[in-house]
């Protein structure tokens, strides 16, 4: 079956990657495209409760969880307007283009997003490619942020997020407990 897109693009940070809602979405968006390219964002950040994992560190969580050779990652830097930062995600996904060896100016790009709340205002800043919409499932979906506030929580052990993330995630999540980073980044918590 010929899939109707050469690219389908998927932006969030993933800090991190989360089976209920993150997990669905790139299924989704593999149904509809050759390629996924995940746009990570935030990727020159510093460390932060909101921002504890590396570009790195959240690639390699999603490809142990994903194993997919049609996905590829490109980070995405934070600007001072939103026009420098579309103008940014526009250059990152030309360069996956030539990555897969595709002319980004006649691929057929789609970008899959959930509009979930105010956050989500930027899944309308892309009206040059199509847009997929993901439409929230009616059960229970756990944000990052939710799983974030486990891990960084005292009183909850970090067991809890397994019904949030995979297991890779999970072991993950549990040596990031015992780093050097975590324990800055708890410092800075009040």
């Amino acid at each position: 079956m010929k899939k109707k897109y050469d690219i389908v693009v998927y932006i969030g940070r993933f800090q991190p990657f989360t089976k209920n809602g993150h997990d669905r979405v790139v299924k989704a968006a593999l149904t509809y495209g050759n390629k996924l390219v995940m746009g990570i964002g935030s990727s020159n950040k510093e460390r932060s409760e909101k921002n504890p994992f590396s570009y790195y560190e959240r690639c390699n969580i999603i490809k142990k969880v994903t194993n997919n050779d049609n996905i590829l990652f490109r980070p995405l830097d934070d600007y001072e307007s939103d026009d420098e930062w579309i103008e940014n995600v526009k250059f990152q996904i030309e360069q996956a283009c030539v990555t897969i060896g595709i002319d980004s100016n006649v691929a057929k790009i789609a970008l899959i997003g959930m509009d979930k709340d105010e956050s989500s205002y930027y899944l309308k800043c892309f009206s040059f490619w199509d847009y997929i919409c993901f439409e929230k499932p009616t059960d229970e979906i756990v944000s990052a942020t939710d799983v974030r506030k486990i891990l960084f929580c005292e009183k909850t052990h970090i067991n809890e997020t397994l019904k949030y993330v995979h297991q890779s995630t999970l072991d993950f999540l549990t040596e990031f407990k015992n780093t050097k980073t975590f324990k800055m980044i708890k410092e800075t918590i009040k």
